[in-house]
């Protein structure tokens, strides 16, 4: 296809592009997949732009002045046209959600459905919200990672799986509880105040009281600190 004027929409048997100031911007081609900025579309949208600074964009705006809490301000939904039971619908979604009465303070909520319990639609799982602390299971996460339910650490069941605790600094303080699921198959739980500098385990009742400590000499003591 050749463009005749500057701006214009040239018809071909290939495709259809739009021109202007004699440039591409938009192609259609003989499969229906649409290219912006791209003759050449390797899907039903493909979105491209020069760079260096950045990328193509995709802005989703919201016109509404009086956003409430709990709204959408803008969404992505993944639709299914299945014929099963349940098969069809919203199966997936992405949207920033308001979080705050003025509308002020914006979250993204990421949701799935789930056939085999019934669910015709997407329900939130995971929240992000505006301070960029993480929910999963929860809309309303008050840490950097909150998770409401079950939680499974695993490698592969074979050698041990680490949860770490770490803090940042000139001398690095942290602890880490490992499994291993070879024999011996046991537990280990290790505490340090700094490079290999070994420091004590400490159990805490509900209320804060100390109950019991393991020494960094591995000395136990029951309802004394040291």
């Amino acid at each position: 296809l050749t463009p005749s004027v500057n701006n214009s929409i040239v018809l071909g048997v290939v495709g259809c592009e739009l021109f202007t100031d004699g440039v591409n911007a938009v192609f259609i081609d003989a499969s229906q997949n649409v290219g912006i900025g791209t003759s050449t579309p390797d899907s039903r949208l493909h979105v491209k732009a020069p760079g260096p600074d950045k990328g193509p964009v995709l802005t989703l705006e919201n016109s509404n002045t009086s956003v409430q809490q709990g709204e959408s301000i803008g969404e992505i939904d993944f639709v299914s046209n299945d014929g099963s039971t349940s098969g069809s619908g919203i199966k997936a979604n992405i949207k920033a959600v308001t979080t705050n009465t003025s509308g002020s303070l914006v979250g993204l909520s990421f949701g799935t459905s789930n056939a085999t319990a019934g669910q015709t639609t997407a329900t939130e799982r995971m929240r992000i919200n505006s301070n960029g602390d993480v929910g999963i299971g929860t809309s309303i996460p008050s840490a950097p990672l909150h998770v409401d339910g079950d939680t499974l650490i695993s490698n592969g069941n074979a050698g041990y799986s680490y949860l770490y605790f770490n803090s940042t600094g000139t001398t690095a303080r942290g602890a880490y509880i490992a499994k291993n699921y070879d024999s011996p198959y046991n537990w280990v739980f290790n505490a340090s105040t700094g490079g290999s500098t070994r420091a004590a385990i400490v159990f805490n009742s509900r209320s804060g009281v100390e109950t019991m400590r393991i020494t960094e000499d591995g000395e136990v003591g029951i309802g004394k600190e040291n």
